[in-house]
């Protein structure tokens, strides 16, 4: 009889895990993490705290220096602090982060009419540190108003325009109701025969087209494309033993205009009229002149010359003498630029306005005077040959 045996038993298998101080390190780890990471986030949240505050210190430094430039003013005036009472303060006042406290110091400027302001705002931080910020600026004794002109376009663009048009525009021209204008010399200009009507743009005061010649009000026909620029000025007679330039208003003598262009494209367009304004008891005539431009707007180039109609010029007492108003504007030491109203005009792309003549006795010379001041008008005067 066989008698069975049990297989044998097989070893076991080591079984491996995660001991105790495996899991001591790596807890330990794991905190430091965490700890590193919340100090991390306290760091910045103080950081953007004190961010916080300190735009809040420099506002409330630029506010306050704002309302010493809104109330200050050379003298005291109601409701108005006066400029001279600025003086060194401190205060507290109460933000949306923090308590400030605003010291305010005042020097005298370079003139009696500014000072040189410096506010410091201090305050104590989240932790309890000492912080400031300081803004420096300079007070002019000058209302904001008066200021606020420098904001608006400087000469030769206007503030406002007169019928709602260009200022180049002549007054005589008409509206046509499209926002363009139409305007026709009168017949005792220059331009040989019948006059043509220009179409200019109310806007730019660009002349766009010329047409024939059309009745005053009536929209013009036969038009075709035109670039044209403007010259205009006036014409002012000082007949007496010492002409003053500066109140020439004797009757004006009957004149034209001629323009002769270096490279002609075609002619200029004039035309001259008197004028009278009993209100200021001035007499004078008045000159516009439409130039052709070559095609790219490469400007013009040519003299302007005073054409006597009944009357001679002359060295006699019977004569007379045409003299132009021109002055060294840019302080360059010679009349070079055309606004400067030279003898001979180079390259004119821009409208010329202001470019005026003084017509005086034959046996007298072109009045001379200094510089004008400031903004005023210049009565100096030189010899101008027809």
């Amino acid at each position: 009889m066989n008698h069975l045996r049990a297989p044998a038993a097989s070893p076991r298998e080591p079984v491996r895990g995660i001991g105790l101080v495996e899991a001591l390190i790596a807890l330990a780890l794991l905190t430091l993490a965490l700890v590193g990471a919340m100090r991390w986030q306290a760091f910045a949240h103080a950081a953007a705290g004190l961010a916080r505050e300190r735009t809040d210190a420099v506002e409330l430094a630029r506010q306050h220096l704002e309302r010493l430039r809104v109330s200050a003013a050379l003298e005291p005036e109601p409701g108005v602090e006066a400029f001279s009472d600025i003086s060194a303060t401190e205060q507290t006042v109460s933000g949306q982060t923090a308590r400030f406290t605003l010291r305010r110091d005042i020097t005298a400027g370079a003139t009696a009419r500014n000072k040189q302001a410096m506010v410091t705002v201090s305050w104590d931080d989240r932790a309890g540190t000492r912080r400031e910020v300081t803004v420096r600026s300079v007070l002019d004794g000058a209302l904001p108003a008066h200021s606020a002109a420098l904001i608006y376009p400087s000469w030769p663009s206007p503030v406002a325009q007169p019928l709602d048009r260009h200022p180049d525009i002549p007054h005589t021209a008409y509206h046509l109701g499209n926002g363009q204008s139409a305007w026709t010399p009168a017949a005792h200009g220059t331009t040989a025969g019948r006059a043509p009507t220009f179409v200019i743009d109310n806007t730019s005061g660009k002349v766009v087209s010329m047409c024939a010649t059309a009745s005053f009000g009536e929209p013009p026909t036969d038009c075709q494309a035109y670039q044209g620029a403007w010259l205009s000025g006036h014409v002012r007679f000082a007949l007496d033993d010492t002409p003053y330039p500066a109140q020439a208003n004797d009757p004006p003598l009957p004149f034209g205009m001629r323009l002769e262009l270096d490279a002609p494209v075609g002619s200029a367009t004039c035309e001259s009229a008197a004028h009278r304004d009993p209100a200021r008891a001035e007499r004078f005539a008045r000159y516009t002149c439409v130039v052709p431009l070559q095609t790219g707007n490469r400007g013009w180039s040519g003299r302007l010359s005073v054409v006597p109609r009944g009357w001679s010029v002359g060295p006699h007492r019977t004569d007379k003498q045409i003299c132009r108003f021109s002055t060294d504007l840019d302080a360059s030491g010679a009349v070079d630029r055309n606004e400067e109203h030279p003898d001979r005009y180079a390259f004119v792309t821009e409208p010329l306005t202001q470019q005026n003549f003084l017509v005086v006795r034959g046996d007298q010379r072109c009045p001379h005077s200094g510089p004008p001041p400031h903004n005023d008008a210049s009565v100096d005067t030189v010899p101008h040959l027809p």
